[in-house]
């Protein structure tokens, strides 16, 4: 009786799931990206990197306001830097 059930729900003489395993093992692993740098880094329309810089969470009142001014700015990667984080951020 399930059998029939089964015959009469699938038409298809093998299981749709009965060659999973043999198509999806031959595939090559995924890239896997460092969760780090995509948290520190966003990548621009010309291909670089931006990220804010490190130093302005606290302890900053001795600071000099044109030093905190500028840690509020983004700063854009440079070539090596490119180079390796096109590496930690394939995606």
């Amino acid at each position: 009786a399930a059998a029939s059930l089964v015959a009469a729900v699938a038409p298809f003489k093998t299981p749709l799931l009965a060659n999973y395993a043999t198509i999806f093992s031959r595939q090559m692993s995924k890239l896997k990206t460092h969760t780090g740098a995509a948290k520190r880094w966003k990548r621009v329309a010309s291909g670089l990197f931006k990220r804010k810089p490190a130093g302005k969470q606290h302890l900053n009142s001795k600071m000099r306001s044109s030093r905190r001014r500028e840690l509020g700015k983004t700063v854009l990667s440079n070539h090596v830097q490119t180079r390796a984080l096109n590496r930690l951020l394939p995606y």
